[in-house]
C-alpha cells in the first residue's frame, strides 16, 4: 500500500512524498513519541529561531542531565555548531535527537526560548526524509546544576485553536494522543509568542533535569 502525506503549509500545500504504510506508521511514532518526550502537544512546520534573534550560549547546560521523578528519563547535551546544540532525549521508551537553538525573542524580556527540531542519526536514519520535522518550542532556565523546560500547555493550545488571530494548525492522531501542528508563517508564530509568553496559562507544568556529576 502506498499513501501521500500531505501537510498544509500557510495558503499552499506542500507534498512530503509518496511512501509505504510502514514508513508512515514509524513517522507518526516518531513524531508522537517526540512529543511525548519533551512534554510538547504542539510543534511548527516553520522555524521558529531567525537570524534577527539573540541566540543565547548556555555553556553551563553541557552534560548529562536526570529528570526529576523519572529515573530513566535524562538528556544529554553537546555543541552542533556556533549557535545550537546537539540533545539527545533517552527514556525507558527510546531515543530522540535534537538540534536545539536557544534564543531570546525581541519584545519578550526575562525568558529564553528553545527551537528544537529532530535531527538525523541511526536511529532515525530512513525515516526522516518522509516525515514532517515539527519545530518544538519550549521556554528554558538554567541555574545552578537545574535545566528547566516549559511546553506549552495543550489546553491553552485546545482553547485558543481556530480563533482569530490564532495561527493556523492541523491536528495529527486522537484523543489524548493528538499533536497540533502550526503550519502558519514564522511571522505569525513569533507574534503569538509575544501576546501569549507572559500569561501563565500558556505553559504547561515544568520538567526539570538535574546535572548527573560524575
Amino acid at each position: 500500500m502506498v499513501m501521500r502525506t500531505r501537510v498544509a503549509r500557510g495558503p499552499g500545500v506542500v507534498t512530503v512524498g509518496d511512501m509505504s504504510s510502514s514508513f508512515v506508521t514509524r513517522g507518526l511514532v516518531l513524531l508522537l513519541g517526540t512529543g511525548a518526550l519533551l512534554g510538547c502537544h504542539a510543534g511548527s512546520t516553520q522555524p521558529l529561531f531567525t537570524p534577527e534573534d539573540v541566540v543565547t550560549p548556555l555553556p553551563a547546560v553541557q552534560g548529562t542531565f536526570q529528570q526529576e521523578g523519572e529515573k530513566g528519563s535524562r538528556l544529554t547535551i553537546e555543541p552542533h555548531s556556533a549557535t545550537s546544540y546537539k540533545v539527545v532525549f533517552t527514556t525507558d521508551d527510546g531515543t530522540a535527537p535534537l538540534v536545539v537553538v536557544p534564543f531570546t525573542l525581541k519584545g519578550v524580556t526575562g525568558k529564553t526560548f528553545v527551537d528544537a527540531q529532530l535531527m538525523e542519526d541511526a536511529s532515525t536514519k530512513g525515516v526522516l526524509p518522509y516525515v514532517v520535522r515539527p519545530h518544538f518550542l519550549l521556554a528554558a532556565e538554567i541555574k545552578d546544576d537545574a535545566l528547566t523546560l516549559w511546553p506549552v500547555d495543550s489546553d491553552f493550545i485546545k482553547g485558543h485553536r481556530g480563533s482569530r488571530g490564532f495561527p493556523s494548525s492541523t491536528a495529527i492522531g486522537n484523543g489524548e494522543s493528538t499533536f497540533v501542528l502550526f503550519t502558519d508563517e514564522t511571522k505569525a508564530l513569533r507574534n503569538a509568542i509575544k501576546k501569549y509568553a507572559g500569561q501563565p496559562k500558556t505553559w504547561a507544568k515544568p520538567v526539570v533535569f538535574r546535572r548527573v556529576k560524575s
